[in-house]
């Protein structure tokens, strides 16, 4: 996967068929981050043995490729607030889920369109929409504990953008993807129809 991966950044041409591999490549990685904070930040793991997050945190950090970063940027101890905006607000990492969406939006407006349409697409509208969520997260927001002992604006934002998400790649497929062609009816055939 690394030499596709390595042979597509460098060889392929930018063309359609790159921008439906990069796609799904941004797509899943999206995809792949919101089941990670799912089942890791959503719901703190607090008990006698780990009073807190940093071993959880540090290996996020480290599965993200971002835990350099994040001891360059913020010196001290790891903590959820700074986690979350390295990795799901920050624009300038390319590990963080921001950038994967903003890149999917960035394809999705270059995708060619019938008849030269004006109008936004419904792909571009739930690209904008999963972009503006992101944008709008505040990370101290997001790493506040609820009453009953979850990030609930955090499991909120996930929720919202694991649907858009989906969305996205379903109206994707429809759109470009699927080759599904009209049935005929068989009552006109060989009664002197169009066929």
């Amino acid at each position: 996967m690394a030499a596709f991966n390595g042979l597509s950044l460098e060889n392929m041409t930018r063309g359609q068929g790159w921008r439906f591999t990069d796609l799904g490549r941004r797509l899943e990685r999206s995809l792949f981050l919101l089941t990670v904070f799912q089942h890791t930040m959503v719901t703190p793991c607090r008990d006698e043995t780990r009073p807190d997050e940093t071993r959880l945190l540090e290996a996020l950090l480290e599965t993200a490729d971002s835990a350099i970063t994040y001891r360059r940027r913020y010196l001290g101890t790891v903590q959820p607030a700074p986690v979350l905006d390295l990795l799901v607000t920050d624009e300038t990492n390319p590990r963080a889920l921001v950038y994967q969406v903003r890149a999917l939006a960035e394809h999705v407006e270059r995708l060619p369109r019938a008849g030269g349409e004006a109008l936004r697409t419904a792909e571009e509208r739930t690209a904008i929409a999963a972009l503006a969520h992101l944008r709008m997260a505040v990370p101290e927001e997001l790493a506040a504990v609820g009453l009953h002992g979850e990030r609930v604006q955090l499991a909120d934002l996930l929720g919202q953008l694991g649907e858009e998400l989906v969305s996205l790649s379903d109206t994707v497929t429809q759109s470009y993807l699927s080759h599904a062609a009209t049935t005929r009816p068989l009552s006109g055939y060989g009664s002197g129809g169009p066929w």
